[in-house]
């Protein structure tokens, strides 16, 4: 029949792309494109995306671009290479719009992904292509990697460079006992110090963690000779140096302080902002953040004594378990801090499919104990999900239930696969199973995001704030706010937007006639105080309840105007 002819059709292209190297691309273009539909439909994020995002916003519209700024205080959390690209996306695309502020993390992304398809060809050079892949896709379809891709953030960016350095370092391992061309060690300072200007110490950190270990596993020192350290500092200096000694002298030498005393020395002593947690919380969190490729994880005990003995596991192991040690060590505790890390679990994972499956029982009944705790991590996902849809949907809640079955949906055709691929005795079917298995989980995870999450009404206080004064006639010429002061408030409303508590609020109803003040529930019986001592009785025209997403509490925002 016509339409068994068309299946067969079907069938043979899909064998022919499988067969090529357009399969990487074309899942890259769909990863490409999942994501920059979030970047559209998801609100601005509380905090530290709106942070960084306004802050460029400032960056570009003043034109300086030495110090960054929110508002009128100095932002000082990180050094400036984000914020010098998120700006120069602004200039391209609009400095209204979240998405243009995305885009570099996007970008930087895809980037990874490509590196870590050629890193695997470095690694393991008789390995099919098809291993290429999957070393990729392990990465690419992580629930972390995606939500970062998705955020204007450093992270992405931070995920991309340190995959660089750590490419360029294994080159100089790998021919250690020779002598090397210039290129292999300089590429390494430079990514090092393109890493700095994005987020300080953590690309330094993460060499410094792998290369103790390689010293202490091969117990050969002399080797480090060829990281070139006097040449290498010199390039750290031309890379860093400008910006330092200018925003320095731009803010009278207290950026660099505040940097250290404000940001990066409170995390070491202390969780931060409320984001302390034991040592431990990564390797419990990873069923999640690396799902679905977590479901894999067990197939490391394939490697065994003899994997040991590779350059190429020797020098991925350095930079998981140095690396893992130091972020479970540090007080704060954020999802994105296992960020450089994936590739490099991803990349064993490869190796792993190469190894023979196990026999020993004890080894199938520990794959098959993570495989368990990974599917129970992506069922506690949909559990998130329906939750968020029922409890903060608000008038998009219809909508937002609709992708969580999707979401739903999705998972359980995840797990088919998943059983399907045990089941199935050609590598080439389990290969083609696995696949599945990690689109379903990307899949998943961009409804997730771009779906679910973005069409969380109650979670989205500035989208509803701006929805509220755009129905006004017309923008008022002053907006004010009390109480709810998140940066998302900012960006989304605009730079001009005041940060006051009720009195001011209260007086501003007196001196400005084009005014609109915002009061959250809790600066209402002081706004109420105020505004009777002044003997005025403002118009509430709205009242807008939701939920502060950086602090997950119930708020009500009550507007107002002069009556």
């Amino acid at each position: 029949s016509l339409m068994s002819a068309s299946l067969a059709k079907s069938a043979a292209l899909a064998r022919r792309l499988w067969a090529h190297k357009q399969l990487k691309w074309l899942l890259l273009l769909a990863l490409f494109l999942g994501v920059l539909i979030g970047h559209q439909t998801l609100g601005v994020m509380d905090r530290d995306e709106a942070r960084f995002s306004q802050a460029s916003k400032q960056m570009y519209l003043s034109g300086d671009y030495i110090t960054p700024y929110f508002q009128d205080e100095i932002r000082a959390k990180k050094p400036i290479g984000i914020y010098w690209l998120q700006s120069a996306s602004a200039a391209l695309f609009g400095p209204e719009n979240i998405a243009a502020y995305r885009l570099p993390s996007l970008f930087s992304f895809i980037l990874s992904l490509l590196l870590i398809y050629h890193f695997s060809s470095r690694l393991f050079p008789m390995a099919p292509p098809i291993i290429r892949l999957f070393s990729a896709a392990f990465t690419g379809s992580a629930l972390v990697v995606i939500v970062e891709a998705h955020l204007a953030k450093t992270d992405s960016l931070l995920l991309l460079l340190c995959l660089w350095q750590q490419m360029a370092l294994y080159s100089l391992y790998q021919t250690r006992a020779a002598d090397r061309p210039i290129w292999p060690w300089g590429q390494f300072w430079l990514a090092m110090g393109l890493a700095i200007l994005v987020k300080g110490p953590i690309a330094p950190a993460l060499a410094g963690c792998t290369l103790f270990l390689l010293v202490i596993m091969d117990r050969q020192i002399r080797w480090l000779r060829h990281l070139h350290l006097v040449g290498g500092l010199v390039i750290l200096c031309l890379i860093c140096l400008p910006w330092a000694v200018a925003v320095q002298m731009a803010t009278d030498g207290a950026f660099l302080g505040m940097a250290t005393g404000e940001d990066l020395l409170p995390k070491l002593v202390s969780g931060q902002e409320s984001h302390g947690a034991p040592a431990g919380t990564y390797l419990g969190l990873l069923a999640l953040l690396f799902f679905p490729a977590s479901l894999f994880l067990g197939w490391l005990g394939r490697l065994g004594k003899a994997g040991l003995k590779a350059d190429s596991v020797r020098f991925l192991l350095a930079w998981i378990i140095g690396y893992w040690v130091m972020i479970e060590m540090i007080p704060t505790k954020l999802p994105h801090y296992v960020l450089p890390v994936l590739p490099a679990i991803s990349l064993l994972l490869a190796a792993a499919m190469m190894a023979p499956a196990p026999r020993a029982r004890w080894q199938r009944y520990g794959e098959a104990v993570l495989a368990v705790i990974a599917l129970l991590a992506g069922c506690a996902l949909i559990a998130i999900l329906g939750w968020g849809a029922i409890t903060l949907g608000g008038i998009s809640g219809g909508r937002a239930f609709l992708l969580v079955i999707l979401a739903g949906l999705i998972f359980a055709a995840l797990v088919y696969y998943f059983w399907q691929m045990q089941a199935a005795e050609l590598s080439e079917t389990r290969h083609r199973q696995l696949l599945a298995v990690l689109a379903c989980g990307a899949l998943l995870h961009l409804v997730a995001i771009a779906g679910v999450v973005a069409s969380l009404d109650r979670l989205h206080m500035s989208r509803q704030l701006d929805r509220a004064i755009t129905a006004l006639d017309g923008k008022p010429a002053v907006i004010a706010i009390a109480g709810y002061h998140e940066p998302s408030a900012v960006f989304t409303l605009g730079t001009d937007l005041l940060l006051v508590n009720a009195e001011e609020a209260a007086l501003l109803l007196v001196e400005a006639e084009d005014v609109v003040v915002i009061i959250e529930t809790e600066k209402l019986a002081a706004f109420e105080a105020a505004t009777k001592a002044l003997k005025i009785q403002p118009d509430m025209f709205q009242q807008i309840d939701g939920v502060n997403m950086s602090r997950g509490t119930d708020i009500t925002l009550h507007l107002f105007k002069p009556q």
